[in-house]
């Protein structure tokens, strides 16, 4: 599978226990949107002692947040980027996440299931 570029870390929300939610997505990705891309990652210990570092995206899906507002393919439809979500994002979570995009502001989203959502 091909890599398509260096992948990076970005926060996007907290859990029910307050432990920090990371996706870990294309570098060129979050920097398209602005997001803040996290220097030091959360770790976590694993059964032996031994310290891992939470990479994130664990057990979730994958979102569609449109690349711009005039973007299209050639056939006419709108291109999308994907961006994995760790398990835990709610679709309440996942607005205000986007929401947080301080440039290539998104004004929806399309869910896992299909569904669009608006991010306002």
């Amino acid at each position: 599978m091909p890599s398509h570029g260096p992948r990076t870390s970005v926060i996007v929300g907290r859990d029910s226990n307050n432990k920090s939610l990371v996706s870990y997505m294309l570098k060129r990705i979050a920097e398209h949107y602005g997001f803040s891309i996290t220097k030091t990652l959360p770790q976590t210990r694993s059964k032996n002692g031994r310290i891992t570092v939470k990479r994130g995206s664990v057990m979730g899906g994958s979102i569609k947040v449109p690349v711009g507002k005039t973007e299209v393919t050639r056939k006419g439809n709108r291109k999308y980027h994907n961006i994995p979500m760790p398990a835990g994002m709610t679709i309440l979570k996942i607005q205000s996440f986007l929401q947080k995009a301080k440039k290539n502001k998104p004004d929806h989203f399309v869910s896992m299931d299909g569904r669009s959502w608006p991010v306002n």
